[in-house]
């Protein structure tokens, strides 16, 4: 919980946790990140506001897929695995604005626990748990998600 993702990197700081004037350096950042929450608000204000449509649907998804999984699956591993990651798992999560798909859509593919049929066995998709696979999936979401909100604008 020490940080939101949101695509390419909207604004990030580390710091040591021994340095000595740590605190006054974290009051600094705190006045500055102002302006970094408000471009964060206004790109996520801009998802809610935009309805997707069943092929923009269809893109994010398998932008997720390929993100996870490789380029290499079949068309049929991945129409199935299209269905599932769009699959909502709350009553809450059933609108169709981009930035509910989206998160359907990231939830799905990081918690995993779905079950697909690949090379004639059925198998469970497990969560992902390595950081750095949790940020290039969530980049690639947030990247696409945008760049399909700016098409339609």
């Amino acid at each position: 919980m020490n940080g939101c993702i949101a695509g390419e990197a909207l604004y990030s700081r580390a710091y040591k946790h021994v340095a000595p004037d740590l605190m006054q350096q974290i009051m600094l950042e705190l006045e500055d990140i102002q302006q970094h929450i408000h471009a964060l608000d206004q790109r996520v204000s801009r998802m809610k506001q935009h309805i997707t449509n069943i092929g923009e649907r269809i893109l994010l998804a398998d932008a997720a897929i390929y993100s996870r999984f490789g380029e290499d699956r079949s068309a049929s591993y991945v129409a199935n695995m299209r269905g599932k990651l769009l699959l909502t798992r709350r009553v809450d999560d059933e609108a169709d604005d981009m930035y509910t798909v989206m998160n359907v859509i990231q939830e799905n593919v990081l918690r995993g626990g779905m079950h697909v049929v690949s090379n004639n066995s059925v198998r469970r998709v497990n969560s992902i748990s390595a950081v750095g696979k949790t940020l290039s999936i969530n980049q690639t979401l947030w990247q696409t998600a945008e760049e399909i909100v700016a098409k339609a604008a």
